[in-house]
């Protein structure tokens, strides 16, 4: 065996996956996967206020309600869905029907390991603000889509063999239980969080 270029210790590839398995999904109205969306964020917090006594070293945590924010940059066209969009994750009246959801699933290419996925779910989305531009080169829309969300919960399937990385030790479940939202039924939970 040569040795390497650089005199380092040989590097071993662990494991492979694909980007194919990723979907980005949002419930009602039959949307799809994706909507032409380019790239997504999110950020989810919860405020720590932190207190202490005069004449002592203790101190106190208070810990506040979380909120949420996505982003989503889109291509837009003229077709039906872009207005059912707009109504649907719009209108603060449907917001409790919303989800938009993020599930990476895919087997490994190098071992024998399956049915693994990861799902982020945001729940009850809002748009608060909506914002886009055009160039003349190629017509092409963008649209810059800002969102808060209620909550977030995060599912994790690990199959046999490998799972993701740091998903942890050994073959399991992961869990998605109990994440009802009222207004959403099972079958829609069961199938865009696969629990």
């Amino acid at each position: 065996m040569g040795v390497d270029v650089f005199n380092r210790q040989q590097l071993v590839l662990a494991d492979v996956w694909t980007a194919d398995g990723a979907q980005l999904t949002f419930a009602g109205a039959n949307f799809g996967v994706g909507m032409l969306t380019q790239q997504a964020n999110w950020n989810y917090g919860q405020p720590l206020s932190r207190f202490y006594e005069v004449g002592s070293n203790n101190t106190y945590m208070i810990v506040g309600r979380p909120r949420g924010q996505c982003g989503l940059n889109r291509i837009v066209g003229p077709n039906a869905m872009v207005a059912a969009f707009y109504k649907a994750y719009g209108d603060a009246c449907n917001a409790q029907q919303n989800l938009i959801n993020l599930t990476v699933s895919q087997d490994s290419c190098q071992t024998t390991s399956s049915g693994n996925s990861l799902s982020y779910g945001l729940y009850s989305p809002i748009i608060t603000n909506l914002g886009g531009g055009v160039a003349a080169e190629n017509m092409v829309i963008q649209e810059n889509v800002n969102m808060e969300f209620v909550s977030m919960t995060v599912s994790q399937n690990v199959g046999a063999g490998a799972g993701f990385p740091g998903a942890g030790v050994g073959a399991g479940g992961g869990g998605g239980g109990g994440l009802g939202l009222p207004g959403l039924g099972v079958g829609v939970l069961g199938a865009l969080l696969g629990s």
